[in-house]
């Protein structure tokens, strides 16, 4: 749960806030102005972008099985506008 430490009470108890912020941000406010203070794994993981998947790796993992989706409609034969009709 976030707590929230005055300035001097953060310096007066640093190994407190330290490992209050190992379970969850904490946040420190000096003249009104609030501040969070965040473990280093946490940092590591909020700043990271995600990473992008390709095509295939999305495929891959799709959930939808081939039972799952409709049936397939037969092909239609295509035709050249410009041939006569062909029998």
């Amino acid at each position: 749960m976030m707590r929230t430490w005055q300035v001097n009470e953060a310096r007066a108890h640093m190994r407190d806030l330290l490992d209050a912020a190992e379970d969850a941000p904490q946040r420190v406010t000096r003249n009104g102005r609030p501040y969070v203070v965040i473990s280093e794994e946490e940092w590591n993981r909020v700043s990271r972008p995600p990473r992008r998947k390709g095509l295939g790796s999305f495929l891959a993992e799709c959930p939808i099985t081939p039972d799952l989706l409709p049936p397939r409609r037969p092909a239609r034969v295509l035709r050249d506008p410009l041939l006569p009709d062909q029998e």
